[in-house]
């Protein structure tokens, strides 16, 4: 329940960006990044910085993408299993793990860029079977 204004919030700032114009905007500067690093077109940048922060909102952003027909359904399911995988990982991490940081051995944002790095893994394995599935 102590989520769920965080969750609106983060849904409304979503909606706020996209009818501002935050998709072409992503669809021009994102997809040089994204295309090679994940295989998803710009417009899913928005989403994806999205569900870094709540894992609903970016859920939200996503649903609204394949309903109007920006993303195939290939690119929805690497999207998915890219958010799937330690959803809201920045926004939890510096807030709930943060009491943690005092007794980590390592500076304290090496196991975020751990997590930020198995989710690009995990994405693309998806994607790999993807492809693979297209083949057969």
């Amino acid at each position: 329940v102590s989520f769920i204004p965080s969750i609106m919030f983060a849904v409304g700032v979503v909606e706020l960006a996209v009818r501002a114009g935050a998709l072409a905007a992503a669809k021009v500067l994102i997809t040089p990044i994204l295309r090679p690093l994940l295989g998803l077109p710009g417009v899913c940048g928005v989403a994806i910085i999205a569900s870094l922060q709540s894992s609903d909102a970016g859920a939200a952003m996503t649903r609204d993408l394949a309903e109007k027909t920006l993303v195939t359904d290939d690119e929805r399911m690497i999207l998915t299993a890219f958010e799937f995988s330690s959803g809201a990982s920045v926004i939890f991490y510096l807030t709930v793990a943060a009491v943690l940081f005092p007794f980590l051995p390592v500076h304290f944002l090496l196991p975020l860029g751990v997590v930020l790095l198995f989710k690009v893994v995990g994405a693309n394995l998806v994607r790999l079977y993807l492809a693979l599935r297209r083949r057969s």
